[in-house]
């Protein structure tokens, strides 16, 4: 049976180079370290609140740099169509040929 095509599935971000410019920075991630059943209830909240800001700092980092990725592969596609047009010979509909008269009087 082939594998059927999940319409509802996002497509993967794109990422930057890590010395990019616009490439985003996120924090370690320090769920691992963080012993499970053995912190009393606040604890466990504080660790737990750092965990979803980590991820909603890595969400966020993703969404950066796939729009940029995005929005500079656009820039390119439409600065190579300016290039096409620039580069285009441009032809005229009409090139008159004969422009020259002659008065021959004796």
């Amino acid at each position: 049976m082939a594998p059927s095509k999940d319409k509802t599935r996002e497509e993967p971000k794109e990422t930057l180079s890590p010395g990019d410019p616009d490439s985003a920075y996120v924090g370690p991630d320090l769920s691992g370290r963080t012993p499970s059943g053995d912190l009393p209830e606040s604890e466990q909240d504080w660790h737990d609140d750092r965990d979803e800001a980590q991820q909603a700092s890595a969400e966020a980092a993703a969404e950066h740099e796939d729009k940029v990725v995005k929005q500079r592969r656009a820039d390119e596609e439409k600065a190579a169509k300016e290039a096409e047009k620039k580069d285009a010979p441009k032809s005229t509909a009409s090139t008159s040929g004969s422009t020259a008269s002659s008065s021959g009087s004796s």
